[in-house]
């Protein structure tokens, strides 16, 4: 690197690939050496242009992905997350060795296997149909063993974070049982693969294993026409080599088309990302600036430009778009950013400024892969009409003007909510967490919780909504309690504050109330990105289930119901502007976002 003599570079490389040869193939140092090796390699091409060394890098870069892939069925829980932050440059220089070679599906499938790699293993290990080619008998032991090990794994991910640790004789325990379980399921899984492809297909889903160029197209040619992925990724590199990727994979495409945001990253925190959290996120700070008279400049909304703006010549005949984020971008309404320029002297952009849900349904999913493992099948056979919960629950003081008129509106959305879905709330004290796995202990089509929500910047999976815990007090149901219990529900509702932020735990494996329910089993989720206005929230939700269970017509999807209803709230169609408050203020029509299965 001083020097910048090509021999000494090459003399590297010969170390490199001496390392990997007298490396055994099962060593946990061997991705190690096999990413110094791509690196090498990958250096060497940028200095030469020889395709065959880029051709090798790719080949050692895809080989220590392959090796980190089987590595984590073998290990416990504090692995895979401290992986996911360890090998996070070995996934971006992969992906830009793919794109620098002209294989934009491989390269996308890179990407996509960096995101939410543990939340992938525990939802692998569901209720996924089984191909009939495999005996009932087998299905049904892999199932039991694949539930044992997620048991373990969930009380693991649990202790992530937690004050204290447990006592090595239980640790020791746990990691024994867990062996035996991976060594079980592995025997089965072999099993299984031998009675086919489509078995072959099928223990791929069950292992949680990383995606595949051929899978991600096999999805794309399953999705509903005018249906569209959209994966960001974030090279994650210093300075002005630092790339915010786009990955547009069309219904029934063989390959994505990629393009690139035009990204200044100093931009993106000091200008857009502070005044996101100055105007949207901290509600003192924005009372603050209302009470002061400061206007809203809505600047924020500009990272839809050069993050989006790309997009725009491509969303032709697109209805739908599937939107797997990144980094920061997990915890944005990309929905509400503007993607093109402004119309001048206009407060809210025309059609040259518009947002995506101007264009199209937007729904989101943490990583692509997790696709495949929500959309295959119900949460139970059979007719789930009439199968719902509803609770509404706040602590506020009811002798207060203040705390009864929230209780009226908390309570009332409840109350409107179950009457819509055909069933009584549970309301005030019976709104409690094990009031909540009783209900959930069967199938559900809808659970919709009315209650205040909190997002734990210091443990996110302490995150969690307020409930009742008896003798008046209240406790908050955690996202550690929904990873304990099986949670099958087709949509869960959490009309509460900030159930949508989620921290990572390593690298892009991001924790929350969403990893809580989707590992628990929950298809869909609908959740909230801020602090929300509880009497828009009302109106909002009440809206959302009427026209998503409405009687008579056509019924859209719960991706775009959910658009129909911010559009309508945006264009005050749902509330009339009044004194201080603008239905057209993003902060009211769009904190909501769905995540999972969209039908």
């Amino acid at each position: 690197g001083r020097t910048g003599r090509p021999q000494d570079l090459d003399a590297a490389i010969a170390a490199y690939e001496d390392a990997v040869a007298r490396t055994p193939a099962d060593s946990p140092d061997r991705a190690g050496y096999l990413n110094n090796l791509g690196n090498g390699l990958s250096d060497r091409y940028g200095r030469t242009g020889r395709p065959q060394d880029l051709d090798a890098a790719i080949a050692a870069y895809t080989a220590a992905l392959d090796g980190i892939n089987e590595s984590f069925q073998a290990v416990a829980v504090g692995y895979i997350t401290n992986a996911q932050r360890q090998w996070a440059g070995l996934y971006a220089r992969a992906t830009t060795a793919l794109l620098a070679a002209g294989r934009p599906a491989e390269a996308l499938a890179v990407a996509e296997g960096s995101k939410s790699r543990l939340l992938t293993l525990l939802m692998s290990r569901g209720d996924l149909p089984a191909p009939p080619v495999i005996p009932a008998a087998l299905v049904d032991a892999e199932r039991a063993a694949a539930a044992r090990l997620s048991a373990i794994d969930a009380a693991a991910l649990g202790d992530h974070n937690r004050a204290g640790s447990e006592p090595g004789e239980v640790i020791r325990q746990r990691s024994a049982a867990r062996a035996a379980l991976v060594a079980e399921l592995r025997a089965a899984w072999q099993a299984m693969a031998e009675l086919g492809p489509e078995a072959a297909e099928y223990v791929s889903l069950r292992r949680g294993d990383r995606p595949t160029a051929a899978g991600l197209a096999r999805l794309a040619g399953e999705l509903p026409a005018g249906t569209a992925l959209l994966s960001l990724f974030d090279t994650g590199e210093a300075g002005e080599r630092r790339r915010v990727l786009l990955f547009l994979l069309r219904a029934g495409a063989a390959g994505p088309v990629v393009l690139e945001a035009a990204l200044d990253p100093d931009a993106l925190y000091y200008d857009y990302l502070a005044n996101y959290e100055e105007e949207v996120l901290d509600p003192r700070r924005r009372r603050a600036l209302r009470a002061l008279g400061r206007p809203l400049t809505g600047r924020w909304r500009g990272l839809g430009r050069p993050l989006l703006g790309p997009l725009l010549p491509h969303l032709d005949g697109i209805d739908h778009l599937i939107i797997a984020p990144v980094g920061v971008y997990h915890q944005l309404p990309l929905h509400a950013l503007w993607i093109g320029p402004a119309d001048s002297g206009a407060a809210e952009p025309g059609p040259a400024g518009s947002t995506l849900l101007d264009h199209c349904a937007v729904s989101y999913i943490p990583a692509l892969g997790l696709l495949e493992r929500l959309v295959g099948a119900p949460v139970a056979p059979g007719d789930l009409s009439g199968r719902s919960a509803v609770f509404g629950y706040t602590d506020a003081d009811p002798t207060t003007e203040r705390g009864a008129r929230e209780r009226e509106i908390f309570l009332g959305e409840a109350a409107a909510v179950a009457g819509r879905l055909g069933v009584e709330p549970l309301l005030d004290d019976a709104a409690t967490g094990a009031a909540l796995e009783a209900a959930t202990a069967r199938p559900l089509r809808r659970l919709h919780l009315s209650c205040h929500g909190y997002f734990n910047g210091q443990d996110a999976l302490a995150s969690g909504v307020l409930l009742a815990a008896g003798a008046g007090g209240s406790a908050v149901y955690t996202a550690r309690q929904f990873m304990t219990h099986r949670l099958p529900v087709e949509l869960v509702t959490l009309s509460a504050c900030q159930t949508a932020i989620s921290g990572s735990l390593g690298g892009d494996e991001m924790a929350g109330l969403s990893m809580g329910l989707l590992s628990a089993g929950a298809r869909s989720l609908l959740l909230g990105q801020w602090s929300v206005n509880a009497q828009t929230t009302e109106k909002l939700m009440v809206w959302f289930y009427a026209l998503l269970d409405g009687a008579g017509g056509p019924r859209a999807t719960k991706a775009e119901t959910l658009r129909r209803v911010m559009l309508a709230f945006r264009d005050g169609r749902i509330l009339l502007p009044g004194k201080g408050f603008d239905p057209a203020d993003p902060y009211y029509w769009a904190p909501f976002v769905l995540v999972g299965n969209w039908r």
